[in-house]
């Protein structure tokens, strides 16, 4: 394998690398969001139960 044919290899590989770590950024925006508002609810649920 030549050496032009490595770095075009590896650039690729980074590439992709790169985009798998953005995606796994974006995603953990969302779940934060979903995780946030789901224990606000349980623990809002959780009061009401406590006080009657």
């Amino acid at each position: 394998m030549d050496e032009d044919a490595f770095t075009e290899l590896e650039q690729e590989f980074y590439s992709v690398i790169n985009k798998a770590n953005d995606e796994y950024f974006n995603f953990k925006n969302q779940l934060e969001k979903l995780l946030e508002s789901y224990f606000v609810r349980i623990h809002t649920d959780l009061f009401e139960v406590i006080e009657n």
